[in-house]
């Protein structure tokens, strides 16, 4: 999604792009390095071993153009939303209370 947000961003004509969905990240990669794909749109490490291994080189990082974007997303469908209120308030407030608990650590207590 990413990927195709900072392509419409960029005007590209989205009829001129075949987009490959729905892979793992290890089928992705199968499929980019039997050149299955002209491109590939990759988190690291997996972009740098690819730069390493001179099976890929860096050719833009859509990264600047996303500015903040949030990875990690909790989806529920609207009924177990409904049913299940007290259960979503608990998981929230348990993940913002490990959010807290993160931010306040140093990098050494964490790893």
């Amino acid at each position: 999604m990413s990927l195709k947000y900072v392509l419409k961003l960029n005007r590209v004509n989205m009829e001129s792009v075949s987009l490959i969905t729905g892979l793992d990240l290890d089928e992705t990669l199968y499929q980019f390095e039997r050149g299955q794909a002209d491109f590939i749109h990759l988190p690291n490490p997996q972009a740098q071993e690819l730069i390493h291994k001179k099976k890929g080189y860096l050719v833009v990082m859509p990264g600047d153009q996303l500015g903040y974007l949030c990875y990690s997303s909790f989806a529920v469908m609207p009924k177990f939303l409904e049913n299940n209120a007290d259960l979503i308030q608990e998981f929230v407030s348990g993940f913002f209370k490990a959010h807290l608990w993160l931010c306040s650590q140093t990098d050494r207590t964490i790893s």
